[in-house]
């Protein structure tokens, strides 16, 4: 499925309409993985997307709605895989909520990566949240791997009790790229 530019930074906040208008745009292309079922933008090209903790913006707190389902969500996962202890790791973690509230329901701590990020410690330390890559140094550091794939929506892999490694790029088509 092929799309129009859209801007290469949606959640980026601009001081005039202008600004908004002439923001870098880029097209989306999404593949289908065959042997893993990932869909994914192929031409995606990192270099384009500049995020800064200035002028971007993605709360999602501010919505009932979120806020049930993130809660609902937390619930079922940390009660379904026994995380109670438990420790996480978050790819796109935002502000760290999700984080947050995986420690209010029991686990013990977490990591959050996202490139809008500013590096931070929440919940007495238990969160530390930081705007680094995802390094091989990451692999099976967690009990949970979250990773945020839309704007309100989120999809866990569970990796206990194997702690098994999860590569930055799990999918054969994404690390041909």
């Amino acid at each position: 499925m092929r799309m129009k530019p859209v801007p290469v930074l949606p959640n980026a906040i601009y001081s005039t309409r202008s600004a908004a208008i002439e923001t870098d745009k880029a097209g989306i292309e999404l593949h289908l993985c065959d042997s893993c079922g990932h869909v994914f933008n192929a031409v995606f090209d990192p270099e384009r997307v500049m995020y800064a903790p200035e002028g971007y913006a993605n709360p999602l707190g501010a919505s009932a709605v979120f806020q049930a389902y993130q809660t609902d969500l937390v619930d079922h996962l940390v009660d379904r895989f026994d995380l109670t202890n438990g420790t996480a790791f978050e790819i796109g973690a935002g502000d760290a909520s999700f984080l947050a509230e995986l420690i209010d329901a029991g686990m013990s701590s977490a990591t959050g990566l996202d490139p809008s990020a500013t590096d931070a410690e929440l919940k007495g330390g238990s969160v530390r949240i930081s705007a680094r890559e995802l390094t091989e140094r990451d692999n099976g550091t967690a009990d949970l791997l979250v990773m945020a794939i839309s704007i309100d929506l989120k999809m866990a892999a569970r990796h206990r009790p194997s702690r098994r490694r999860w590569p930055p790029f799990t999918c054969r088509s994404m690390a041909t790229k």
